[in-house]
């Protein structure tokens, strides 16, 4: 498959999307069922919007293997639009000194929305939720190469903290998924799609500790492009961790509900609101 993607990338990522979806993997037995109840408790529910959700993963990875193995200058070449905040504009952000989060999303391909920042952000450290797999420490690289970026990759563990208070308190970027909640992170309660859900707590008490800015940031398809949205910067100055969660759920709540077909983890959805009815994490507010 590299062979062929590096020979024929676009036609090769339409096939392997298409030989993905054929292919009755066992993640697909938890994946449609899951996808179906979030959407019908969320009230969204439609047999038009549910094929279009049940397609991403397979868009995923085949967006993935793209940008390991295609051609340099057919990644270069791909039409990426950035909307929203300028990139002089989150340049000059940069400028300033203070740390900035990128609160992305299961929205595309996270890796392909940090070719747009080319030149903007030049050291990042991206906080993954487990384990870092050979795949994404490839993507790193090919980013890297194809980027003139610094990419630090580290999971959520105990010394992820001390990294990131670092980046911040330097003035670097921090990237991390914050549209779902893993179980070993530290957690919080506060609104998301209309209901209490567990948040992630310990990074934003840091960006509420260093003052970091946090930019919500998208990555969507558009036909054969993408388009980048960088959101308006959330100012933590004066905010606690609750308040900047509150926030950033509210805003990545309202790309999910204008886009609903373009989000990947409605499956983690339920287990979000569920926990919350638990309330066994640190903080709750309404």
């Amino acid at each position: 498959m590299p062979w062929m993607m590096r020979r024929w990338p676009g036609a090769t990522r339409d096939l392997l999307q298409a030989w993905i979806r054929s292919r009755p993997e066992p993640w697909m037995a938890s994946y449609a069922p899951a996808v179906r109840s979030a959407l019908i408790a969320a009230g969204r529910y439609n047999s038009e919007l549910e094929r279009a959700v049940l397609r991403l993963p397979s868009e995923f990875l085949a967006d993935s293997l793209f940008l390991q193995h295609a051609p340099e200058k057919v990644i270069l070449d791909q039409t990426i639009q950035v909307t929203g905040v300028s990139l002089d504009e989150l340049l000059r952000m940069r400028r300033t000194g203070r740390g900035l989060l990128l609160a992305c999303s299961n929205f595309g391909c996270f890796y392909k929305s940090l070719l747009a920042c080319r030149g903007v952000i030049d050291d990042l450290l991206i906080v993954t939720g487990g384990p870092v797999p050979a795949g994404e420490h490839r993507l790193k690289d090919r980013l890297e190469k194809l980027g003139g970026l610094q990419i630090r990759l580290m999971p959520v563990d105990s010394r992820s903290a001390i990294a990131i208070a670092r980046q911040f308190k330097g003035g670097g970027a921090v990237a991390t998924m914050l549209d779902t909640c893993l179980p070993q992170s530290q957690t919080l309660i506060a609104p998301f799609l209309g209901r209490p859900a567990v948040s992630p707590s310990g990074i934003y008490q840091l960006v509420s500790r260093f003052s970091a800015l946090v930019v919500p940031m998208f990555c969507l398809r558009r036909g054969d492009g993408l388009e980048v949205v960088l959101d308006e910067p959330i100012d933590s100055v004066g905010s606690d961790d609750w308040e900047i969660a509150r926030k950033v759920n509210d805003r990545i709540g309202a790309r999910i509900m204008a886009e609903p077909e373009q989000w990947m983890m409605w499956p983690a959805l339920l287990d979000r609101w569920q926990r919350a009815q638990l309330g066994t994490d640190s903080l709750t507010r309404s």
